[in-house]
């Protein structure tokens, strides 16, 4: 069996894994409708097309100029730094997203989701997916040059730890919130309220956040259910409305606030 046959394996399986866990032992009972269920699975079809073939665009002209070639390296060390420097980067971009009201314009459609769950996890505007891949070829690709395999491996691992961050599933995972990102943590970045919300930006280990002072973690309060827009219920919830949001919708407030 290929590698690629044996990822593929890994990121669906993990998916089958997280949907069963949601759907056995769901954290809330109240999760979202079956039309919110439906949407997040087409984002989801979506996003995997564009993450697939999009990069076909980019990767030849930005591996020309790549900052750091690891191809030379140990596949352990290759690894560890790519996932590393993907972390970063994908850190500094959802970061801009949350404070350049330009950028939130787009990113705006992910935290109007109807409910923190593993539907939508990649439930994202298109111009927000196509921006999330070129995020991902500029660390792999541009920052640090891995070998392909080493890249595909790095993906999956970030896309499975992704169905785990989003997940509706209730786990505390103690001392290891200071390492990874995932639902415990990631809900405070769902919250309406902005002075929690504007914390824990990274995607699949909180490292960056810890260094640039971003990480959240109330241990006295369990995660907030009351998450999405501050300005959600005018947010448009048909799919046309929300195509065209990032165009015609205002900002709402999701500059960042002193503590």
């Amino acid at each position: 069996m290929e590698l690629a046959d044996i990822l593929d394996l890994v990121f669906f399986g993990g998916l089958l894994f997280f949907g069963l866990w949601e759907l056995v032992r769901p954290a809330r009972r109240s999760a979202g409708s079956l039309g919110w269920k439906v949407r997040g699975a087409v984002a989801f079809a979506l996003y995997l097309g564009v993450a697939i073939h999009a990069p076909f665009l980019w990767e030849e002209r930005v591996a020309a100029h790549r900052v750091v070639d690891l191809s030379g390296q140990a596949w352990w060390v290759q690894g560890i730094l790519a996932f590393l420097s993907a972390e970063l980067v994908m850190y500094a971009w959802h970061r801009a997203l949350h404070q350049v009201p330009a950028l939130w314009r787009i990113h705006q459609t992910h935290h109007s989701a109807e409910e923190v769950d593993l539907w939508g996890a990649f439930y994202f505007h298109p111009l927000g997916m196509l921006a999330w891949t070129f995020t991902g070829s500029l660390a792999l690709v541009w920052v640090v040059g891995v070998d392909a395999e080493v890249a595909l491996v790095v993906g999956t691992l970030v896309g499975v730890l992704g169905f785990f961050q989003h997940a509706n599933v209730d786990v505390r995972l103690g001392p290891l919130n200071y390492v990874f990102s995932m639902a415990e943590l990631h809900r405070w970045h769902h919250s309406r309220k902005i002075e929690e919300a504007n914390h824990n930006y990274g995607s699949n280990c909180i490292i960056w956040d810890l260094v640039f002072g971003t990480f959240y973690w109330p241990r006295e309060r369990r995660p907030p259910t009351d998450t999405g827009l501050d300005n959600l219920p005018q947010f448009p919830q048909r799919i046309v409305g929300q195509l065209l949001s990032p165009f015609f919708w205002p900002t709402g407030r999701r500059e960042r606030k002193d503590d």
